[in-house]
């Protein structure tokens, strides 16, 4: 056993970590979304005295729901990496497809994947735990409208990022929407969250759509004020995503550094 080969090798891995967000992401990103996410929700059971069969229905609906969100934005930037790992970038859009066709195309199959997996995981909630998500009646197809118009928004984001950086921020695929699980109320109210935290919070449409289900589920009550905002705020993203998207490669396609995502 010769240790100058072992730490060679140990020297050379360091050098790969240094230079690679993902991984970077990895030893550091991760651990602590898990912590944020399931800290706070240690926190808010112990300072509530909260009934049994509510917190069950709210925190089943919760995961429900932004499973929706987290797997429709890692599927619709999934799609471009998926030509992106084949090296076909150059060749699809050499063709006369645009931009924007190929979104609505991505949009499209993995919408039509999570209504599939949404679907069964309903109905194992209904198997198993006895709980119907169909009882949040009309008010479940505006949460589930308002996670897909943002989800879709975000993962428009992470392509454009990836146009733009290259495919060493193809993290940004799946990182992006997990960020924001801790700060989005899915299985807490945000009123547990620093009072700084909770002013971010506001900023997204996911925190209106969780406070809100969270709300119909224990009082039967329907605030329509936050839905509004959330629709709002959907629309912002969807906007800038949409024209950073169409920016960025513009961007590319002029210079010629859309070849780059062909080479990885």
């Amino acid at each position: 056993m010769n240790w100058n080969r072992i730490s060679a090798m140990m020297y050379r891995y360091i050098l790969i970590l240094r230079n690679d967000l993902a991984r970077v992401l990895d030893t550091f990103y991760w651990p602590l979304i898990d912590l944020l996410a399931w800290g706070y929700l240690t926190m808010f059971i112990s300072q509530n005295q909260i009934e049994l069969n509510s917190f069950a229905a709210t925190l089943l609906a919760g995961i429900i729901m932004w499973t929706a969100v987290y797997s429709l934005a890692r599927d619709v930037a999934v799609s471009f990496l998926d030509d992106m790992w084949d090296r076909n970038i150059v060749n699809i859009f050499c063709s006369p497809l645009k931009i924007g066709e190929f979104l609505i195309a991505s949009f499209l199959i993995a919408l039509g994947r999570v209504a599939v997996s949404t679907s069964v995981l309903c109905i194992l909630a209904l198997i198993i735990y006895s709980f119907n998500m169909l009882t949040i009646g009309l008010g479940l197809a505006i949460f589930y409208l308002i996670l897909v118009i943002f989800a879709f928004a975000i993962g428009v984001f992470a392509i454009a990022l990836i146009m733009r950086f290259g495919p060493g921020v193809e993290i940004f695929a799946w990182s992006i929407p997990a960020v924001l699980s801790p700060i989005s109320g899915v299985f807490y109210p945000i009123s547990i969250l620093p009072p700084v935290i909770q002013k971010i919070a506001g900023l997204f449409p996911t925190v209106y759509v969780f406070e809100g289900m969270r709300t119909l589920l224990t009082t039967g009550n329907f605030q329509v004020s936050n839905i509004l905002i959330a629709f709002l705020l959907d629309l912002l993203y969807l906007s800038i995503s949409i024209w950073y998207i169409f920016r960025v490669f513009d961007n590319i396609r002029k210079d010629g550094t859309i070849s780059r995502l062909s080479l990885s």
